[in-house]
């Protein structure tokens, strides 16, 4: 039998359908880690042909992936030149189906009435493959832990799979067919020498030839004589059969013989064979118990990994938790200098609005020089005007009296209007007043320059401020998640340094990892050491 593809859902670790393909394949292993399905795959060909695996017996309802209603799994195998394919499938509850196929020219049909009945399939099947149960999982799909077994357990269940394995029970048969044809044999020929014996011990050819002579002597005894003849006819033939018998015998003796001699060279052979064997079941037991201590050894290995998984976390968790740290531990310094910059900012900002304060006086005290200075010049600048009109008006009632027409308006002068230096001193008081204005504009600007620098620089340090305040909130909140982060592995209160934990609890489990790993391989070399 040679599988050749082998499909599965639901079946233990394979929840999803999967196909795997061998006809491309001579010799192959299945390599993954623990847990992966490796063994599963072996199961679940046992299961498809047999309807049981080695590890849960008959109740294979306990290998459905957890949550799937069903499992199934069709198996197509070769089997000399013909190609089959049994599909078994088991319901979380419900009975088993099954169908086994044969590839024709057609395609796939059933392979004969009841090949869609478990039991009659499974006789088929154990047919078709030339083993039981017992004998497959012996010597073609070892179970796990199953070898050893094999090699050191009951010498009738293994004497049982190894003549089933090499088709000694035909032997066995002719053994036992010769026994009771040489039995038989014996029984009739011990009867037939009885027979002459006791009833024809007298019978001999001299008699024969005096009961002849006697019969032609006299004729009275002729039916007499009739009835022994045919009496010693029928003598004559149980004598051929008896012969026969005896040859038949003989033969079964020379084949004894030669069964003796064969018995004999075996028995010479023996004491050897059983020294190898002795010597054989020695280092199997040795290596057997190798075996078991390094299973042993590999179990204690993966179950101190699961506990420190289960203390510790696994590595992947660890390994986003250390990224959590290193986030946690660079954004809070990050946090510590945006919240000191802020600090400064609120610090700066007192100085700022200080200085705005004291521009805003300063402009508003400018503004107050530069708009009395401008009604000064008003005022300087109407006396310069008055001061011009008396000076035109002296000039144009020169010498006239009180009384004369005036040139203008020829209006009677009331008085006459002298000349005088007011408009001088007007004039110069108007300059004087205009440059401390031009003084107090320049003064004002230069204040109004000061008040909006004051203003700007206040605005972009409450810009600043906002900006800080925002980016101490996002640090605070990255914060947050770092620290659930953390506490999802490391639990609470979180430790000071998280990155020095993590990378204790990393490396500790690496240490356990490469040595389940190493265990691993010890049960590999012994299992091998233990096949040779």
């Amino acid at each position: 039998m040679r599988p050749l593809k082998i499909d599965l859902k639901g079946f233990t670790a394979f929840r999803e359908a999967q196909e795997l393909d061998f006809s491309a394949l001579d010799v192959f292993a299945i390599s993954g880690p623990t847990g992966s399905g490796k063994s599963s795959l072996l199961d679940a060909m046992t299961y498809a042909l047999y309807g049981r695996v080695e590890r849960v017996g008959d109740r294979v309802s306990q290998l459905i992936s957890q949550g799937q209603p069903r499992m199934a799994v069709t198996l197509e195998f070769a089997v000399g030149q013909d190609r089959y394919r049994v599909t078994r499938s088991t319901p979380a509850k419900g009975t088993t189906k099954i169908l086994l196929e044969r590839q024709t020219t057609d395609g796939w049909k059933q392979a004969g009435d009841g090949a869609d009945r478990v039991k009659d399939a499974e006789k088929t099947i154990s047919r078709l493959i030339g083993l039981t149960y017992d004998g497959f999982t012996r010597s073609v799909v070892l179970p796990q832990g199953k070898f050893a077994e094999f090699l050191v357990g009951d010498p009738k269940k293994r004497r049982d799979i190894l003549t089933e394995l090499l088709g000694l029970s035909l032997f066995r048969r002719m053994a036992e067919r010769a026994g009771a044809l040489s039995k038989e044999s014996a029984v009739r020929a011990q009867a037939m020498n009885d027979m002459l014996v006791g009833e024809f011990g007298g019978v001999t050819a001299e008699a024969l030839k005096d009961a002849r002579r006697a019969a032609k002597e006299t004729e009275k005894h002729e039916k007499l004589l009739g009835q022994a003849a045919e009496e010693v006819l029928q003598i004559l033939e149980r004598w051929h059969q008896t012969e026969q018998s005896i040859d038949e015998v003989g033969m079964c003796l020379a084949e004894a013989m030669r069964a003796r001699q064969a018995a004999d060279t075996i028995a010479d052979e023996l004491p050897l064979v059983a020294g190898r064997l002795e010597v054989a079941i020695e280092a199997v037991t040795e290596r057997a118990a190798a075996v078991k201590a390094a299973r042993k050894t590999a179990k204690e290995a993966e179950d101190a990994l699961e506990d420190a998984i289960q203390k510790l976390g696994s590595s992947v968790d660890l390994t986003k938790a250390q990224g959590h740290a290193h986030a946690l531990g660079s954004t809070r310094d990050a946090l510590v200098t945006r919240e000191s910059q802020l600090t400064a900012a609120k610090e700066a900002a007192t100085g700022h609005r200080e200085a705005l304060l004291a521009a805003e006086r300063t402009l508003k005290e400018r503004s107050e020089e530069f708009t009395g200075l401008e009604m000064g010049v008003a005022a300087a600048e109407d006396a310069v005007e008055q001061a011009r009109h008396n000076d035109l008006v002296a000039a144009v009632t020169a010498g006239l009296k009180a009384g004369d027409p005036c040139p203008v308006c020829a209006t009677p002068l009331r008085a006459t209007p002298k000349r005088t230096a007011s408009l001088r001193s007007a004039t110069s008081a108007l300059e004087r007043v205009k440059v401390a204005a031009r003084k107090a504009a320049t003064a004002l600007r230069e204040a109004e320059r000061r008040r909006d620098e004051a203003d700007r620089e206040l605005q972009a340090n409450l810009a600043e401020q906002q900006r800080l305040r925002e980016e101490v909130q996002e640090m605070k909140s990255k914060v947050k998640v770092a620290q659930r982060g953390l506490a999802a592995v490391l639990g609470e209160p979180l430790p000071d340094d998280p990155v020095s934990a993590i990378d204790a609890r990393l490396a500790q489990l690496r240490d356990l990892e490469v040595r389940e790993r190493q265990a691993t391989e010890q049960v590999g070399h012994a299992t091998e050491a233990l096949l040779r």
